[in-house]
């Protein structure tokens, strides 16, 4: 197993016939991989995996203090409170994110240096707050959402609106 030594982006995309018993063996690895200096992360599972709750306590502690770049798509997010601050966030892709409007805040306020947010397909958030904060935020991409009724765009210099509204 590789040490994670001048490891800069983990890309991991899990395949259909990855068993969910099997998710124990992902934490560990995670474990292992994710280390001070990994840059980029990005977690795929397929859409029928997608009750692995990702552990964002290996993010804590100065681990995810060199991390720019998160990409998740198909997978739950329920630990916004344990995962500290994010001071080198500089963009952050959900896409199909099981996260709650109040969870993506917590994420919101906890990323100061984020420039680059979209949210795709994100189906439990009834109201995006972008807290005022954000003062690098200058895109915001909002893309379906089942329940969204209402966007709260508090951040300054925010230059780039993109929206697409759910089809029903």
């Amino acid at each position: 197993m590789h040490s994670g030594i001048g490891l800069k982006t983990l890309q991991i995309h899990i395949p259909s016939y990855f068993s969910t018993k099997d998710y124990c063996y992902l934490d560990s690895w995670l474990q292992t991989a994710l280390t001070p200096g990994i840059e980029e992360l990005t977690l795929i599972l397929h859409p029928l995996k997608a009750k692995y709750s990702f552990p964002y306590s290996l993010l804590s502690n100065g681990t995810g203090d060199s991390i720019r770049y998160i990409h998740l798509v198909h997978r739950s997010f329920h630990s916004a409170a344990t995962l500290g601050c994010l001071r080198s966030l500089t963009r952050l892709h959900l896409c199909l994110v099981h996260i709650t409007g109040e969870e993506l805040e917590c994420l919101l306020c906890n990323s100061l240096a984020l420039e680059w947010l979209e949210v795709r397909y994100c189906d439990l958030i009834v109201c995006l707050k972008v807290p005022c904060i954000l003062q690098r935020l200058s895109h915001l991409e909002v893309i379906g959402g089942e329940r969204l009724e209402a966007i709260d765009n508090e951040a300054p210099n925010l230059s780039s609106f993109l929206f697409g509204g759910h089809n029903k």
